[in-house]
């Protein structure tokens, strides 16, 4: 990753287009200076050639959709990153497994996490669903690269699993299965 900050694409008053932007901005993240403008157009271009409707733009896209986008993207620019999701077909069995695993994941500088969770109380004003790029994690949190806040932190205290119960004290529930780690590859030498 880049020594100077790079800064996320900001969706704006855009909510719904979380996913989109999650995948651009894990790309701008592992590559700093890559075309951003490239990017969106590729995630844009697959999206209607293989949608054909703005169902996603409006209402927001699900893991499948964002799997094969951000797989399209990949294989569309030559990126040298592979697609890891380890809760695909089964949830994490405890919040201690699941930030074990992403923290394996996130030693290296050259991988990010792609996260969905849920945020708020049911039938609360402040409910909302959300994609997130996971950058780092710490003793404490998640630290975010995040289309809607920019850099920002979700305190670790304040989570737990999509399958659990809302709670005041722990209103973000992480979905496992939302989960999408995209680390670079290196070719070996010989």
């Amino acid at each position: 990753m880049a020594k100077n900050p790079v800064k996320p694409a900001l969706q704006g008053d855009f909510s719904s287009q979380c996913g989109f932007y999650a995948i651009g901005n894990v790309m701008s993240l592992l590559f700093p200076n890559i075309n951003k403008n490239k990017v969106f157009e590729s995630i844009w271009d697959y999206y209607i050639e293989t949608y054909g409707d703005a169902e996603g733009v409006l209402y927001g896209i699900y893991r499948d959709r964002v799997n094969k986008i951000l797989c399209n993207v990949i294989i569309e620019l030559g990126l040298p990153l592979t697609v890891y999701r380890p809760w695909w077909s089964k949830k994490a069995t405890s919040i201690d497994e699941f930030l074990n695993k992403i923290r394996n994941a996130l030693n290296s500088q050259d991988s990010a996490i792609i996260l969905g969770y849920e945020h708020g109380l049911e039938d609360d004003n402040g409910y909302y669903s959300h994609w997130t790029i996971i950058k780092k994690i710490t003793e404490k949190s998640l630290v975010t690269f995040d289309s809607d806040r920019g850099n920002s932190r979700i305190q670790l205290q304040r989570c737990d699993l999509w399958n659990k119960e809302y709670s005041r004290k722990r209103p973000y529930r992480l979905s496992t299965t939302d989960t999408f780690i995209i680390s670079k590859t290196y070719e070996e030498k010989t």
